[in-house]
């Protein structure tokens, strides 16, 4: 489904980082098993630790899995707020670092298929918030579903996340192919899971050698995080890594990935979220 909301704001800027507005970004994958919810919470974790506002909504309306890998109680997800049943500020629980996360719910099949009416709903129960915070992390299902697309376009930059196997590469390359055609993202970031520096810039550049021939996507390296035990004995024990194993390689990578990521130039599309923002004033 692609729903028009009229057109994204692309050449409006997004200035600097500690402008009032929030830095938005929607992380996404391909497939499922690579380590996008890894890195959303990683980076909502360090920037949080660095002192900012973070909210981490839990993009996948219908499988969600942010409260699981972090270990959060939850009463109310973002499907009971849109039906008006609780304020967002009730749905939002809050995890380490001061970290805020606004989960999703699990097995709603009528938030996997959002027509164009509740979509818009969502934009309308997110935008009054945001101004709370300085950045605000989606981690979206996997795949490119019309949840992927839509809060793809919702936010101001999009990250992929994959792995060196070669279907995580043919996915990743059909799931920016679909944001190129149907959120209008031109440009995006890439982070290779699960592979030492070597192999993730290989699987970098045999990516970015496709997308350079059939797509008007530009892809920016954001780094790798090494394949690591730890990772999957966290997830187990339902404690996000850089809280329980912070001393861990892959610990330590995602940290310096999330880091060099915060400090780059913010990209200049303003998405559905970002189009009630002025760059010098807080949402009106």
């Amino acid at each position: 489904m692609n729903i028009d909301f009229g057109h994204d704001q692309q050449g409006q800027s997004m200035g600097a980082w500690n402008q009032k507005a929030p830095r938005i970004v929607s992380v996404v994958s391909g497939k499922g098993g690579v380590g996008k919810t890894f890195l959303s919470t990683s980076l909502g974790l360090v920037a949080a630790g660095l002192g900012k506002r973070v909210l981490l909504i839990d993009g996948d309306l219908s499988l969600a899995n942010v409260d699981v890998a972090m270990g959060l109680k939850v009463r109310h997800h973002l499907g009971d707020v849109l039906a008006g049943t609780v304020t967002l500020h009730e749905a939002v629980v809050h995890g380490p670092q001061g970290l805020s996360v606004l989960p999703a719910s699990a097995g709603v099949a009528e938030l996997a298929q959002m027509d164009a009416t509740q979509q818009r709903h969502i934009l309308e129960v997110l935008r009054p918030a945001l101004s709370a915070y300085d950045l605000v992390v989606i981690d979206c299902g996997a795949g490119v579903g019309d949840g992927v697309v839509f809060f793809a376009r919702a936010a101001h930059e999009s990250l992929v996340v994959l792995t060196p196997e070669p279907t995580a590469l043919a996915d990743a390359y059909a799931t920016i192919k679909v944001l190129a055609k149907n959120a209008s993202v031109d440009n995006i970031g890439v982070m290779v899971n699960q592979a030492n520096e070597y192999v993730a810039r290989d699987v970098f550049r045999r990516l970015s050698s496709v997308v350079g021939r059939f797509l008007p996507t530009v892809l920016h390296y954001q780094g790798s995080v090494p394949l690591d035990d730890n990772v999957r004995t966290s997830v187990l024990e339902r404690r996000p890594l850089l809280q329980a194993r912070a001393d861990t390689a892959a610990a330590r990578a995602a940290t310096m990935v999330a880091k060099s990521w915060l400090l780059s130039t913010p990209d200049a599309r303003v998405g559905l979220l970002g189009a009630a923002f002025d760059s010098q004033q807080v949402l009106r």
